[in-house]
């Protein structure tokens, strides 16, 4: 089965393995983009906190000062500006995953360390911005364009040419989702949004 942990372990992922051995009862795309959402909060506010203590290897996806907008505002920023659908997010989080697995993989290689690649306030927004654009035009059939979103995003369309071209080698462009995936994925971020619910409640 597939369980969410709360913890701020950096090295979290969206899917842990144990725990449930069902999966939730269906809800509502709506709760699955906020769940995601904060989801990627917590792992930004952990990364965050680990990365005063920790080395991080510089990517194109890395600004010279940490942006102030939280990552969950990011997201909607986006969600109410590209007409979307919610798997897209899920999409866009399954592309986080990879690439961020094939950044530490290839500093781990080079630096022959099991440090793990941290997603800070440095680096996750223009990753957040190119698996959104990403997932968006693999999903959609009315897409927009790289200007378009780099507008939307608030940053140059050359440098979100630039990131797109990186992410999409970094991850062998490989776009495609199983159903089985994308499923467990599904779940996993439903069941951690049950657990928000439940934590918040005790």
């Amino acid at each position: 089965g597939i369980r969410i942990t709360m913890s701020t372990d950096v090295e979290m992922s969206i899917l842990d393995s144990g725990g449930a051995e069902t999966p939730p009862p269906p809800i509502q795309y709506p709760d699955l983009v906020n769940s995601i959402a904060l989801f990627l909060a917590n792992k930004v506010k952990a990364h965050d906190i680990k990365f005063t203590t920790t080395k991080n290897p510089r990517t194109h996806f890395t600004a010279l000062v940490p942006v102030q907008i939280p990552i969950d505002a990011y997201l909607f920023h986006l969600m109410g500006n590209v007409r979307t659908s919610p798997a897209v997010v899920l999409y866009m989080l399954i592309y986080l995953e990879r690439v961020i697995s094939a950044f530490e993989k290839n500093y781990q290689k080079q630096n022959g360390t099991d440090v793990p690649f941290l997603m800070t306030s440095y680096n996750a927004h223009r990753l957040l911005l190119t698996a959104f654009l990403l997932a968006h035009k693999y999903c959609e059939d009315c897409r927009y364009n790289t200007i378009k979103m780099a507008r939307i995003g608030g940053i140059d369309p050359k440098e979100m040419k630039k990131l797109e071209t990186e992410f999409l080698k970094f991850i062998n462009y490989r776009l495609y989702v199983s159903e089985e995936q994308f499923e467990e994925y599904r779940i996993a971020v439903l069941l951690f949004g049950q657990e928000l619910v439940l934590s918040s409640m005790a």
